[in-house]
């Protein structure tokens, strides 16, 4: 076999090799994508098949869009199959921890996979701090979530993880006899109900192909139930366009509607059910044009390398890859002494790598035949940076039921490829005798502390560890493949093993200054980042001031670049202190309609009005109501409510006040439907809004 074609072994064993320069790894390029959007609506879950501009993640000032996601602590993985099965012999019930670790593999291999897309934090959390997207995972939990930036509240995301009576996940294995756990509901519903956290919305919804037959099974669903309102509306052109464009309202996923899309579900109408309900299992062509239009990959440098996260994290603007490796079970020797960051090690070993500029590393000098100057980094671009070399540790990983997974960008490093359980690591050697490159007397400063593989006595190391990974026994594969054989000696020392692996870490920078972030007056708005972090001397900062419903961010105060603009930067020299500074804004009131109540004759319209803040909003009125018929045999029903009316006295910031108002359909068919526009006002005229609704029977 040519040494060229060898970089590309699938099979699971491997030899140790020498190797000469490998050829270019190309990335994924990125397709285009078209979303719904509509700004017009009131928020409200995922019902609708729109994307709104509006309610679109901001990506940081590098692309990536990092979603801070924490789960309610009162989620629970416990249920029991049901009907026949309930009293038969179940395996053991999955933990909710197994469960969240196939919800951030299903977004690793989708969403993330895709686009910038990252989720992040994963911690408990009882009350989500503001942007933060709160996960409520329960057998009695709705499979329902908030459209993109709304879902960052309270149990913004929810879905069931074994799926419902008519899809359940937890069955009857003849060749067990036990009743069993699948985690493809747990997979797919991830997919799909982030997938709405990140603004998509259901296929059949807007879009000008979808199928009468489909059409006809949700009005025929809204007809059983009044509550659903996810209805399909014909569009004016007007309203969007072929590409992503921030002007108009929409912009239409596909002029061909997609059956096998991740957002879509109601068979055969509606979608082609493939797995548990879905059109698709993980995201289908159209999704991915969507994904990669809306949140626009990040291209990723030829040169590019991770360095280990240090426990704060990698920082919003760089994006973290999560390398979570399966060790063996049996007698299980994982562990861990020393410093390890974010790299987490316990019966299994979660590495956390920060993706950085590998043009900005470095040889580091050392006395002749001296090796502690050596350290490596690992490869996430095309090629190692010049002054390094590159070899590859293969690590054969747990046979049994086994639970790899990788989040982020990883390329070149891989899993479970070739039919096998195991993990393909790929790393840069700085060895001082290289040829080419650099020599730096100090690790570049990047925006986090963070770490390098090297020994305990390498001369720019801060703090030491050592890790240690149990893999495989049964037939155990593990291998290094090398660039060049001079480099045996110094890589083992860094990693090393033979069933098993070792590694050595140290951390390269200190955490030097605290810096604090504050808000005036309090709760008008919160701080990117916020406070308590650590950053090294020197270091930039980027802010982000965003304010709460209600106000306006006005400046900053403390040693910032731009003080007047809501997103600029600082240099810390020194432990630095800055607020954001917000003002009142006007005050906003939205409205939505929540019930229909009362005989043909006397029908009950209820309105509820949300006060956004942050003043009052007095005497809430319904100005104008009118109704226009595009649906059933032609009636004319009547307001019998005398407007202006006034449907609610005073609503307090952030509460909500309910207030009906009285129609005849006396003569309309039962499917007679209507466009209702409705205008209202609060505060003497000085607040206005306005609420439209299609599709709405009587």
């Amino acid at each position: 076999m040519p040494v060229s074609q060898m970089r590309w072994l699938r099979k699971k064993r491997r030899q140790v090799t020498t190797f000469q320069l490998f050829g270019q790894r190309r990335l994924p390029s990125a397709a285009i994508f078209l979303a719904i959007v509509m700004s017009s609506l009131t928020p409200t879950g995922a019902r609708a098949s729109i994307f709104r501009n509006d309610r679109r993640w901001t990506p940081s000032s590098t692309g990536w869009v990092q979603i801070h996601v924490c789960v309610d602590p009162a989620s629970s993985a416990v249920e029991k199959g049901d009907g026949a099965n309930a009293n038969l012999i179940h395996d053991p019930n999955p933990s909710l921890d197994e469960v969240l670790r196939h919800v951030r593999k299903a977004l690793a291999s989708s969403w993330e996979k895709q686009s910038a897309v990252r989720f992040a934090g994963w911690e408990s959390c009882s009350t989500p701090a503001t942007g933060v997207v709160q996960l409520y995972i329960h057998p009695d939990a709705g499979n329902n979530s908030k459209i993109g930036i709304d879902s960052a509240q309270y149990r913004g995301v929810n879905f069931k993880p074994w799926g419902d009576s008519f899809n359940r996940c937890i069955q009857y294995n003849a060749s067990t006899t036990h009743v069993g756990y699948s985690f493809d509901c747990v997979e797919q519903y991830a997919i799909h109900e982030f997938g709405h956290a990140l603004g998509f919305q259901h296929e059949w919804e807007w879009h000008p192909s979808t199928p009468q037959a489909c059409i006809n099974n949700r009005l025929d669903a809204q007809k059983q139930d009044p509550t659903v309102t996810d209805l399909w509306n014909r569009l004016n052109p007007n309203q969007y366009s072929s590409v992503f464009d921030s002007t108009r309202e929409l912009t239409i996923a596909s002029p061909t509607y997609d059956f096998d899309s991740i957002m879509t579900y109601h068979d055969p109408d509606c979608s082609h059910k493939t797995g548990v309900r879905f059109g698709s299992t993980n995201l289908s062509p159209t999704d991915i044009q969507g994904a990669q239009t809306v949140y626009q990959p990040v291209p990723q440098g030829t040169y590019d390398v991770g360095v280990l996260a240090d426990a704060g994290g990698c920082g919003g603007n760089t994006e973290s890859i999560t390398i979570y490796t399966d060790s063996e079970d049996n007698n299980n020797g994982n562990s861990l002494a020393g410093w390890s960051g974010a790299t987490q090690v316990g019966s299994n070993l979660q590495f956390e790598f920060c993706r950085a500029d590998g043009r900005l590393f470095g040889k580091v000098n050392a006395p002749s035949g001296s090796r502690t100057a050596d350290y490596a980094v690992l490869l996430l671009g095309q090629a190692c940076p010049a002054g390094s070399q590159e070899f590859v540790r293969y690590m054969d990983n747990e046979d049994s039921n086994n639970q790899n997974y990788i989040t982020g960008t990883p390329s070149p490093n891989r899993q479970n490829f070739g039919g096998g359980t195991n993990t393909q690591l790929y790393f840069c050697l700085f060895r001082p005798e290289v040829a080419g490159g650099f020599f730096m007397s100090n690790f570049p400063l990047l925006s986090r502390s963070y770490g390098v593989f090297a020994t305990s006595d390498h001369p720019l190391a801060s703090a030491a560890g050592t890790i240690h990974s149990d893999d495989e026994d049964n037939n155990n594969q593990n291998s290094f493949i090398y660039q060049d054989l001079s480099m045996i000696s110094a890589v083992q020392r860094i990693v090393s093993g033979n069933a098993n692996t070792d590694f050595k870490l140290i951390r390269v920078l200190d955490p030097v200054y605290p810096l604090t972030t504050g808000v005036s007056p309090a709760g008008a708005g919160i701080v990117s980042p916020p406070s308590g972090l650590y950053w090294p001397q020197s270091g930039k900062v980027d802010l982000i001031a965003t304010p709460s419903p209600g106000y306006i961010f006005s400046s900053w105060t403390g040693p910032v670049v731009s003080p007047s603009l809501a997103v600029t930067s600082m240099m810390i020299i020194s432990p630095t202190t800055v607020t954001a500074n917000f003002v009142e804004g006007p005050t906003l009131v939205s409205a939505l309609l929540t019930n229909k109540t009362g005989g043909a004759a006397a029908r009950q319209w209820s309105i509820s009005f949300t006060n956004s803040g942050p003043g009052i909003a007095n005497n809430v009125t319904v100005n104008t109501f009118n109704l226009t018929q595009v649906g059933g045999a032609t009636c004319s029903p009547t307001l019998a409510t005398q407007l202006p009316h006034v449907m609610t006295t005073g609503v307090a910031a952030a509460t909500t006040g309910v207030g009906s108002l009285q129609w005849n359909f006396t003569g309309c068919p039962a499917n007679a439907r209507f466009t209702a526009a409705i205008t209202f006002s609060a505060n003497s005229g000085a607040v206005t809004g306005s609420l439209t609704l299609f599709n709405q029977f009587q």
